[in-house]
């Protein structure tokens, strides 16, 4: 009966597997595993992912494209007394000295009973011309308008003063009553006045170029062909040297105190004119003068013209500059560079002593972000296989080379091969791109290993924090 007994208390003292208070240590490890994979998606989720760009390539022109004013020597004409003007050359044309340029008819008979006894076509064929012209050069703009009808009322007085001039030899009614203006001396003939003739580089101040929007050369046959006496007819223009002046700041101001001359644009012609270029103060504002030499005569009657100047033109890449990171890098003399032959990429011959005390060389595999062909150095990122204080072998000699040197240098991750690699470049920061301007400009030879349609990582700082 005891040893019963004893049986039975010793089996009830197991405990069965898989009772109501013991649970499954699988549940616990497959817990941890999805914790674990849920915290890494959801981080990745969150973090801000890797943008690509693709390399283009940019043209950056600085240039200067704004209203420049006039000056020439001008002498202006006026009429002695009052009376019906006629002219005997055109405008914007060249006469001799003594040369009739205009006449007075005080009471306008003459004009009148000349002009109706013998008709011509020569005006109406030259009016017909200044229509071919004005239609092929419009610019929709009121004063070019204005400029146009004062060419037609002007071609048909001098062909008619012209024909007036012939006529009066023969006739007896112009005594007292006629009189003919010629030219002082030879020079480029301009029908108008705007009261700036006396205006030179000295009295210029920054409120003359407000007047530009509502300038106007004034004609004196505006009234029907009517003057009155000490009224400006024309102006004279002796020199053919002439100026212009331009407001300039002071990026402008450094871009040109190293040229002498400049070729100049005035007026949207097809073609530059080449002028002497200085810079100076004038009434407490910066502007440039240019002094030309020729083509007077295209602008004779111009006061406001627009001048446009080509001060530099770059060609780059155009990079982004969230692109552009700076990191350390190691310098060293090329000679201890290797290049690699095939896909096989560049490296070094590192020198080290193993645990035998024994002396051996391995090869290191290391891409270079830079290479100074003046300097005779290449750079390499301080994540390429090697530290500080490692020794490196020359690749044709037993010199040797302990990599310590570092220096901050810019660039780019290149990631054409599916992997960052660091590269150089120098952006230009001058005014080509501008401190608001969301990219750099990297002129050709300042990108090294950079091409277009390359492949380079957007958003740079976040690869120097992962």
């Amino acid at each position: 009966m005891a040893e019963r007994k004893m049986t039975k208390r010793k089996r009830s003292n197991v405990v069965r597997y898989g009772g109501k208070n013991q649970f499954h240590v699988g549940f616990v490890v497959f817990g941890i595993i999805l914790i674990y994979i849920l915290g890494h998606t959801i981080s990745y989720m969150l973090r801000e992912k890797t943008s690509i760009y693709r390399v283009v390539s940019d043209e950056k022109t600085e240039v200067i494209n704004t209203t420049g004013l006039a000056l020439r020597d001008e002498n202006v004409v006026k009429s002695k007394e009052a009376g019906y003007i006629n002219y005997y050359v055109n405008g914007n044309s060249r006469v001799r000295r003594k040369e009739a340029v205009f006449s007075i008819d005080k009471t306008g008979k003459i004009y009148s009973k000349l002009t109706t006894d013998d008709q011509s076509d020569e005006s109406g064929e030259r009016i017909t011309g200044i229509l071919h012209q004005f239609q092929i050069n419009r610019d929709d703009n009121f004063l070019s308008t204005y400029g146009l009808k004062e060419s037609m009322k002007e071609t048909v007085m001098t062909t008619s003063g012209k024909k007036i001039m012939a006529s009066l030899k023969k006739s007896s009614d112009a005594k007292g009553s006629f009189s003919v203006s010629t030219a002082s001396d030879s020079g480029i003939v301009v029908y108008g006045a705007d009261g700036l003739e006396n205006l030179t580089e000295d009295n210029i101040t920054s409120d003359i170029f407000e007047k530009q929007n509502s300038y106007i050369l004034k004609i004196a046959t505006e009234n029907d062909g009517k003057v009155e006496a000490g009224v400006p007819v024309y102006k004279l223009i002796s020199d053919e040297t002439w100026k212009i002046v331009v407001p300039v700041n002071e990026t402008q101001i450094e871009l040109l105190k190293d040229k002498g001359y400049v070729d100049v644009n005035v007026d949207n012609k097809g073609f530059n004119a080449k002028a002497k270029a200085d810079i100076t103060e004038i009434n407490g504002s910066n502007y440039l003068v240019l002094t030309f030499y020729n083509y007077m005569v295209d602008y004779a009657d111009k006061r406001f013209v627009n001048v446009y100047i080509v001060l530099r033109s770059v060609t780059g890449l155009k990079v982004p500059k969230s692109s552009v990171v700076e990191r350390q890098v190691y310098e060293i003399p090329e000679e201890y560079y290797m290049n690699g032959g095939g896909n096989r990429t560049g490296g070094f011959t590192l020198r080290s002593t193993n645990k035998s005390g024994e002396t051996v060389t391995s090869y290191v595999e290391a891409d270079i972000c830079y290479r100074d062909t003046k300097k005779k150095m290449v750079y390499v990122d301080v994540n390429e296989g090697f530290k500080s204080g490692d020794e490196l072998m020359a690749a044709n000699s037993q010199n040797t080379y302990t990599v310590s040197a570092t220096k901050l240098m810019k660039g780019v991750y290149n990631i054409n091969n599916g992997y960052p690699r660091f590269r150089h470049v120098e952006p230009d920061t001058d005014i080509l791109t501008g401190d608001n301007s969301e990219y750099y400009l990297i002129p050709i030879d300042k990108g090294y290993n950079i091409s277009e349609y390359d492949n380079i990582i957007l958003n740079a700082d976040k690869m120097d924090k992962e």
